[in-house]
């Protein structure tokens, strides 16, 4: 029984191989890593971008006094990025990026230096969003947290950037998906991956189960 044991654990062994690979293999890019100490400028702006933690990113590139990151991540986040950030008279510096491709809800934190303005825009929400959805949040004076209604320190423009403006210390702008998930320009395989890992699973299933079969059969 041993010896037909040996062939079931080894398609055992390949067909969770299969499962662990196919969904998550993708191209190999080169990723590029930053540190705290690393400034993004913006010279025309007066103002600079930094991060409070080390990260990486795909690519990024500095168009019209703003920068555009693909594949960003920060810290020990397995999830990435792509967002557009701009500031303008003041200093930036990021504490936090959190992007869900499933959900779509979004999140970043960071602190002003300066009386000026910044910019943040999602790259992957591909529906055009309302005030209603994002909240930006400030510190208390006494403590606790103050929620900002649109047109109080910020603004949403018609291509999902917020604007945030006159405010220093800590900012978190957020956008909440309240349950809707449009339809993404992600890769057929995120888009649909848990249809994949779910009809993997069950091929692994019912082929174990041939396999087993015909090792009693041989038995």
């Amino acid at each position: 029984m041993v010896a037909h044991a040996k062939p079931v654990i080894g398609g055992l062994a390949l067909i969770a191989l299969i499962i662990y690979v196919v969904p998550t293999a993708q191209a190999e890019t080169e990723i590029n890593a930053f540190l705290p100490a690393d400034t993004f400028s913006m010279p025309d702006n007066n103002s600079s971008i930094r991060f409070a933690t080390n990260g990486s990113y795909l690519a990024v590139t500095l168009v019209n006094g703003v920068w555009n990151f693909t594949g960003l991540k920060l810290g020990f986040s397995r999830n990435t990025a792509n967002i557009s950030v701009s500031a303008k008279n003041c200093n930036m510096t990021i504490l936090s990026v959190s992007a869900s491709n499933f959900s779509r809800s979004v999140s970043i934190r960071y602190t002003v230096n300066g009386i000026g303005s910044q910019s943040v825009c999602f790259l992957d929400i591909p529906n055009h969003t309302n005030p209603v959805e994002w909240s930006v949040i400030i510190p208390g004076e006494s403590g606790g947290r103050v929620w900002l209604s649109e047109g109080q320190n910020w603004n949403l423009l018609p291509n999902n950037t917020v604007v945030v403006h006159d405010i220093i210390g800590n900012v978190t702008v957020s956008r909440y998906n309240f349950g809707n998930f449009p339809e993404s320009n992600l890769p057929f395989h995120l888009q649909h991956s848990v249809t994949i890992i779910t009809a993997a699973v069950l091929i692994a299933l019912v082929a174990a189960a041939l396999l087993i079969k015909l090792a009693v059969r041989r038995k």
